[in-house]
């Protein structure tokens, strides 16, 4: 490795931990929450910044953690990663990711919000300790975890009592774990391309399922819509032999936060629906070219 490729020491690295690529999605969550509930106004604005930080440490913390927890295993397949390159001590990292975590709980909104991010602390260093090797506890807690991140922004202002919301959330969380469980499939000898294209073509379609109960949701239909083509498009080169796991594993990925904007938009909050859009698809393009990211 030159000079030129060797990946980057200081801060940067730091950065890297924290997966910077990834934090739009989190971000998208709680936006789609506070759409749920009905927009937040000038109001809700300070809590929405508060419970968008308090997101954002959670995630960083978390994906600082599955580093740590995964060193050894990184050190094998990801040896560029920040702690197995030795750019990061272990120590420090597991320092640096309990600090975030407790940033986040500390920074939490009064209850609600300081019991639920006191028990996702526990859920993100429970998926990244046991969860992320055990598929049957992983999928369905990370689930869980995800949709409890929309739940941040609903409940700033929104009503627990409200059926729709926890559709929304269940559909998303339930999304999420198929993502998991799709993305096990990269660590099989022999991925199933069946299975593989079943979780992929399901998932595609979850955005749809509280569409019809939103009051735009022909429009959440619409912004779903291309995620689903791209899936289709992905189906098709599986079939030819042109398409990886990890490729679609990727678009399932990134499906996350259109998923959410999608949500956002159905709700016709047009300002929370604009922030998500832009961090679904103008954001992420523009962080894949840094490598810090």
């Amino acid at each position: 490795m030159t000079a030129e490729t060797a990946p980057a020491r200081g801060p940067s690295a730091w950065l890297a931990l924290c997966r910077p690529r990834l934090l739009p999605s989190a971000a998208c969550d709680v936006l789609c929450g506070a759409a749920l509930a009905g927009g937040l106004g000038l109001a809700g604005t300070p809590a929405l910044l508060r419970v968008l930080a308090t997101s954002l440490l959670l995630y960083a913390g978390g994906m600082v953690w599955n580093d740590v927890a995964d060193a050894k295993r990184d050190a094998k397949r990801f040896p560029d990663r920040p702690i197995p390159s030795g750019r990061v001590p272990r120590l420090l990292a597991a320092l640096f990711g309990t600090a975030l975590l407790a940033a986040a709980w500390l920074l939490a909104p009064a209850a609600p919000h300081g019991p639920l991010v006191l028990g996702m602390v526990a859920g993100v260093l429970l998926y990244d300790l046991v969860g992320s090797r055990v598929l049957v506890l992983g999928a369905p807690l990370l689930g869980l975890l995800r949709g409890a991140n929309v739940a941040l922004g609903y409940l700033i202002l929104g009503d627990p009592s409200l059926l729709l919301p926890w559709l929304a959330v269940a559909a998303y969380a339930l999304y999420v774990a198929l993502v998991v469980l799709h993305g096990h499939e990269e660590d099989a000898e022999a991925p199933l391309a069946e299975k593989s294209s079943l979780l992929l073509l399901t998932t595609a379609f979850l955005p749809f399922v509280p569409a019809p109960f939103l009051p735009w949701g022909w429009l959440a239909a619409v912004a779903a819509a291309p995620q689903l083509l791209l899936t289709l498009d992905a189906l098709r080169r599986t079939f030819d032999g042109r398409a990886s796991v990890e490729a679609r594993t990727g678009l399932m990925l990134r499906g996350l936060s259109r998923f959410t904007a999608a949500l956002a938009l159905g709700t016709g909050q047009w300002l929370l629906a604009g922030l998500c859009l832009a961090l679904a698809w103008i954001v992420p393009p523009l962080l894949r070219r840094a490598r810090w990211t």
